[in-house]
């Protein structure tokens, strides 16, 4: 038997195989201890937003701008497509 066979039987045996990462306690922010409040009153940490539970910023950014492009993606299309409608173009209206 395999030692990573050998870990699966024994948290087999201690019912502990099923947990996964919602099963899992979230890990406290470690600038506020998990508190979620800031350096000053009434201010709430800016790792964690408040939450007091560790945030993966990096990951939130990237997701944040990935969905902003997809909105700019889509309005760009809405007006390409309303301008087809109404047989113009977006730059008709400049002055110049």
């Amino acid at each position: 038997m395999t030692k990573m066979a050998e870990l699966a039987a024994d948290l087999e045996k201690m019912g502990t195989a099923d947990l996964g990462p919602d099963d899992c306690e979230p890990m406290i922010c470690g600038c506020c201890n998990g508190s979620g409040e800031g350096r000053t009153d009434g201010s709430t940490c800016g790792a964690c937003r408040g939450s007091g539970e560790f945030r993966d910023l990096e990951a939130e950014r990237e997701r944040e701008a990935e969905r902003a492009d997809y909105l700019y993606d889509q309005a760009k299309d809405r007006d390409l497509e309303r301008a087809l409608d109404n047989e113009c173009y977006p730059d008709d209206d400049l002055p110049f």
